[in-house]
This record gives C-alpha cells, sequence and structure tokens, in this order.
C-alpha cells in the first residue's frame, strides 16, 4: 500500500487560497526589454603605452636616475596589461611618460649650465677647441 501513494501529495488548501499552478514565466527577450547590466558591447582595449625605449633613451642619454625609474614605471604598465588591470596600466603609462619627461628636461638643462660654466668660467678650453677646429 506504501507504494501506491508515493507519486501522490495530498494538497491542504485555505479557503482563500488558489492552488498553485506550474506555468513557467514569460520573460520578454527583446533587448530593450533587458536590465542594463545584461546590455553590454564588447570594446576592444588598446594597451597603454608603456614607454620603454623612451626610457632607455633617456637613461643613456639624459639624467639615468630618473630614466632607471622611467624604466621601472614602464615594466609596471606590461605587468598591468599581461593581467588585464586597466586602470593600473594607464596610471603606470601616465608615471612612465612623466618620468621620461623629467629625465629628458634634467638631462637637458644639467647640460647647459655645464657648457654655461665651461664657456663664463674656463675660456680657455672654449678657444683650445676654436683653434683647433679653424685651420
Amino acid at each position: 500500500m506504501q507504494n501506491q501513494y508515493a507519486n501522490e501529495a495530498e494538497v491542504h488548501l485555505l479557503d482563500d487560497q488558489e492552488p498553485y499552478h506550474d506555468d513557467p514565466p514569460q520573460y520578454d527577450t527583446e533587448p530593450e526589454a533587458l536590465p542594463a547590466i545584461q546590455r553590454f558591447t564588447l570594446e576592444r582595449r588598446y594597451p597603454p603605452k608603456d614607454y620603454l625605449v623612451e626610457a632607455i633613451l633617456v637613461t643613456f642619454f639624459c639624467c639615468w636616475p630618473i630614466g632607471i625609474a622611467a624604466i621601472l614605471m614602464s615594466s609596471y604598465v606590461a605587468r598591468a596589461v599581461s593581467i588585464g588591470d586597466w586602470d593600473r596600466a594607464e596610471w603606470g603609462s601616465a608615471s612612465a611618460r612623466r618620468c621620461v619627461c623629467a629625465s629628458f628636461w634634467t638631462g637637458l638643462v644639467i647640460n647647459l649650465v655645464m657648457a654655461i660654466y665651461v664657456v663664463i668660467f674656463d675660456p680657455k678650453i672654449v678657444h683650445e677647441w676654436v683653434d683647433e677646429m679653424l685651420p
């Protein structure tokens, strides 16, 4: 007798209660009806510039301490892009650019100050150089 009633269930309803209908819910599948979080477009993002070449050049030719910082920042950009952290990659790119510019302008100012110093305080070097250049 037990197996005969195993698949049947007895439902007790209150007086004002409707029985449960197992109809599947109706969803509107039009794209404009979907919530905003479900509508998205895939956009291709290009990685930010890492300024590695510029960092190496200013390290050799301008101001090497700031150039080393620029190289470190450019490697930070490459690491952030490889893990998909676009915000940190953008930040690192901006920092690398600032370091490259700072190194370039610092090296330029230092070289100009040294050239002015040589011309003003040691004109003998300049005269010897000019005498060698002229026949």
